[in-house]
């Protein structure tokens, strides 16, 4: 409670401070996002009670209150939806409809019981009239009722008078299948019930779920038909996220059991007689009559067939005791994403009259939302405070990882753009893993004594430009042989469509006549390796910011098919002078190893003079004065961005320096400077490779500790994955009691 009640009060702080920058800064409502959400939107969906406050004191605003989002949610469905009750109750004050209705088909108030009996109370007693119209839904309360399997809401409403519809046989439907005996006995038999959902007339698209992605088809195939006479959805044993079809039979039945229980009842039912079993399958114990509020989480048993219709044999499911769509926790009204790729959607069953459900990753989408305004005001400090507030995500230590491909001398750009950010966080006092990604750099062909030596060269780079293999754990990629398993794993749960709309891969492919699978495949390595070592954050330039999302995107199917194991990594994107450095023959493209021409970069091993002739040959224009102009003069530019990072001086502050000089004498003194800096460090690199036992005994005690995290990793991937190895386990607790 206390760490609940220290989260709200910094909430609040951060709150009082959002205000005082709309005051300041000043705010419409006619400012949206990509998803035409306004202020008012992401605050009542944050539960932001005291901004939504002040927005709604002044009356000039209240005239938007029901302004929908791009997907018609108002400022009073996304409360309701986050469950946040105050800002409920205080946009119902302001005279919020009720009346409006989701792109499913479902009012306000029908919404409202979806979440809890209690937000249906408050709905309910702002506007009993409301009632009423809920009862012409597509999905009414009291369809929302049977399938929570909530008994006491469903009475409830029949008690307040909302008429059970014999025309709407959608709720008729989910009465019948529900597993409360006084909701289903209230529906009499009926063949059109049976029937509903083998109707096609409709010709309606629904989707279905398979390894993560999904597809579109249509009921119309006998096959179809067949199968839903079969009723799969409740006996078939399918893993519960791919039970993504629309069909009623998605209603689980409500336990908390151990990993090994049997029911010897036909009818499983909340007081069914379950008898707990031991790994050997003997009984172990029985507990009758047993209710799931004497446990601390609910979880969902799921039916399979059996040989002996008198037994059921059960499976723990991670999914609630009623379908995803109407869960409190994985809500399906959903927009996408603040990621432009919602590849990996998440379906949810929808009646099949209502309008298919968005595409879009169920992240913490209120937060990422929050983050945008905090961006918005300036406030990015605060930002952490949103995103940590994650409970799988506050068990994981802050751990930061980074990698280089040994493809040659380092330049300028990988050294301010990654590698002094890496020394940054390093003494700081974070956790830092700087991986020599050679397995990366095989994606093309290499010569096996050149990488080697390239592998060296990478090691003493990075050591001469200050990553302390003491403070932070330096490795060689290759040498850690986990790093290509969980590439493999984590290869079954993406898909070859989801890699093919990487940029990189296409940038990279253009020019190969035969096109290596590494070269596909690499993005996917590279979410294994940051997964590996469970990286919390990731320090990477704007290029490699989709390759980050495949990772995060990755981390979360792992998560939902084989329960919590990595945290969802955040990038650390640097968008200042740094990302800016350009090359010298072409100030419009980034400096790159990667360019035909070698005078395009300066690199750390460059002598004085090749870095002072490849200065004074960069291409400027035919304007001699000095002057920071990014969009006109994108070459003199470039060059005043690299004397700013070398200096830490502004570009302002270089340019009055310069003023009397024209382009020719400003590239002189660019180059001393640029010489001064890289000088020693190209010098302390030159005294390294000398020492190559010394490079191999620093990358080996990196990789030893590398293996460790990786190690532990790797062994929860495959208890997962595989299922627990009981010998090794024994090993384990064995090499445990001595150790104690």
């Amino acid at each position: 409670m206390d760490e609940i009640k220290s989260y709200d009060n910094i909430k609040e702080i951060v709150e009082t401070q959002v205000i005082t920058a709309m005051h300041e800064q000043g705010y419409t409502l006619n400012a949206v996002n990509n998803y035409d959400e306004n202020l008012l939107h992401i605050s009542a969906a944050n539960d932001c009670f005291q901004i939504v406050k002040e927005i709604l004191n002044q009356k000039e605003n209240c005239h938007v209150i029901d302004r929908k989002n791009k997907f018609g949610w108002t400022p009073l469905m996304q409360a309701i939806r986050n469950g946040n009750i105050d800002t409920v109750k205080l946009l119902l004050e302001k005279n919020a409809q009720v009346d409006k209705v989701t792109y499913l088909g479902m009012s306000v108030l029908g919404l409202a019981a979806a979440i809890s009996k209690k937000m249906f109370e408050t709905v309910y007693n702002a506007c009993p009239d409301a009632l009423a119209n809920a009862a012409n839904d597509d999905i009414t309360p009291l369809c929302v009722a049977a399938m929570k399997n909530d008994k006491e809401l469903f009475f409830r409403l029949l008690e307040l008078g909302m008429p059970l519809s014999t025309d709407n046989e959608y709720t008729l439907l989910m009465m019948k299948r529900s597993t409360i005996p006084e909701i289903a006995a209230l529906v009499n038999a009926n063949p059109a019930i049976d029937d509903y959902w083998n109707d096609t007339s409709d010709n309606i698209q629904i989707e279905e779920n398979i390894d993560g992605t999904t597809r579109d088809f249509k009921l119309i195939s006998k096959k179809n038909k067949n199968e839903k006479r079969k009723k799969l959805n409740l006996s078939l044993p399918v893993e519960s996220h791919k039970q993504d079809l629309i069909s009623p039979n998605l209603t689980y039945d409500v336990f908390v059991l151990s990993p090994s229980a049997v029911c010897f009842e036909k009818n499983f039912t909340e007081k069914s007689n379950i008898f707990f079993q031991d790994k050997d399958e003997s009984k172990k114990a029985t507990k009758k009559d047993y209710m799931t509020s004497e446990f601390e989480s609910p979880v969902a048993l799921k039916r399979f067939n059996s040989d002996d219709t008198k037994s059921f044999s059960c499976d723990l499911n991670v999914t609630l005791g009623f379908t995803p769509e109407f869960s409190p926790l994985k809500s399906p009204h959903v927009p996408p994403d603040v990621n432009e790729e919602n590849v990996f959607g998440e379906n949810t069953p929808t009646p099949p009259r209502c309008k298919t459900p968005p595409k879009g990753m169920l992240l913490n989408w209120s937060q990422t939302k929050m983050i945008m305004i905090l961006k918005h005001f300036g406030l990015n400090q605060h930002i952490p405070i949103f995103l940590e507030q994650e409970a799988p995500q506050a068990k994981y230590p802050k751990r930061i990882f980074s990698g280089i491909q040994p493809t040659g001398s380092v330049h300028l750009g990988n050294y301010f753009g990654a590698i002094q950010r890496w020394v940054e966080f390093q003494n700081t006092g974070e956790k830092v893993l700087c991986s020599i990604a050679d397995l990366h750099s095989i994606t093309l062909s290499q010569d096996p004594k050149k990488l080697r030596e390239n592998t060296l060269l990478m090691t003493a780079t990075l050591v001469a430009c200050g990553v302390d293999f003491e403070k932070s754990i330096l490795f060689q990629q290759s040498k850690v042989p986990m790093h290509t398993e969980l590439c493999w794993v984590l290869g079954t749960i993406t898909t070859m469509a989801r890699l093919a709309h990487l940029p990189q891969f296409k940038e990279k492919s253009e020019s190969l006549k035969n096109i290596p699978l590494g070269l596909y495949i690499y993005p996917v390595l590279q979410a294994a390796d940051i997964l590996l070592y469970k990286a919390t954050h990731v320090p990477v330039g704007q290029d490699q910011a989709q390759h980050i999302q495949l990772a995060q995107d990755l981390a979360h199917i792992f998560n939902k098919r084989f329960g919590q194991t990595f945290p969802i990594p955040h990038t650390l994107i640097s968008d200042g002078p740094s990302q800016r450095i350009k090359s010298l023959r072409e100030p419009m493209k980034k400096m790159s190893k990667s360019h035909k021409d070698p005078k395009s970069r300066l690199n750390m091993l460059d002598e004085p003079d090749v870095l002072l002739e490849k200065i004074k040959k960069a291409v400027t224009d035919f304007t001699s004065e000095v002057t920071y102009e990014p969009e006109k003069r994108p070459g003199v530019t470039n060059l005043i961005n690299i004397h700013s990072l070398v200096t830490g001086k502004t570009p302002d502050e270089i340019c009055k320096e310069v003023v009397e000089l024209n382009t020719g004498q400003y590239k002189l003194v660019l180059a001393d400077v640029v010489i001064e800096k890289l000088s020693p460090i190209r010098e302390n690199i030159l005294r390294l490779m000398k020492e190559p036992a010394y490079l191999d005994e620093i990358l080996h005690k990196g990789t030893e500790r590398a293996t460790e995290l990786a190690t532990n990793c790797w062994e929860e991937v495959t208890n997962k994955v595989f299922g627990i190895d009981t010998i090794q386990e024994v090993k384990n607790m064995t090499n445990t009691a001595n150790i104690m």
